[in-house]
């Protein structure tokens, strides 16, 4: 029965968000502590895939952003929001810094994602939106592209995921 438990824990454990680097760069001597990889989004129906982790590097946070979608190549511009609404209907903006562009393959994490065009991005994350958003779950986040914007849903285990990403890191 204990062999049985365990066996069915495994997977939940294996999801868990925790802390893969933690260094001091040999080359720029800049502290980088981020999170695992974890998603935000599985649509699969829609074929749509987000993945985020937490960055800190020397004090400076950083919510990166994978972003896999079937819909055709898609461009984030300069200044482009990424928005977050959280379960008490406050709205946390984030500004990417340069205009990006998707291309096949480039949110992928492994095979997961590597036939769908995506984009790797970096939004700075002030210590305020990064304390309200480790303690209030976000429910839905809407990202704006070049020509329009697009929405989804966020559950609550991926939700939870993400604000402890955001405590581990504080």
């Amino acid at each position: 029965m204990k062999k049985l438990l365990v066996l069915l824990l495994i997977p939940s454990m294996a999801g868990a968000q925790k802390i893969v680097e933690n260094k001091i760069d040999d080359f720029t001597h800049h502290k980088i502590k981020r999170t695992s990889w974890e998603p935000l989004v599985r649509n699969f129906g829609g074929h749509t895939i987000i993945l985020t982790r937490i960055s800190e590097v020397d004090g400076n946070r950083f919510l990166d952003v994978r972003i896999m979608r079937d819909a055709g190549p898609f461009v984030i511009k300069e200044n482009g929001q990424f928005m977050l609404k959280t379960e008490t209907d406050s709205i946390i903006t984030l500004q990417v810094l340069r205009t990006e562009f998707s291309c096949l393959g480039c949110g992928a994490d492994g095979i997961t994602g590597s036939g769908l065009q995506g984009m790797n991005i970096s939004f700075p994350l002030t210590a305020n939106d990064a304390k309200y958003l480790s303690i209030h779950l976000t429910r839905k986040i809407r990202v704006y592209f070049f020509d329009s914007y697009w929405e989804e849903e966020v559950k609550e285990r991926p939700a939870k995921g993400l604000a402890k990403a955001l405590q581990l890191i504080n």
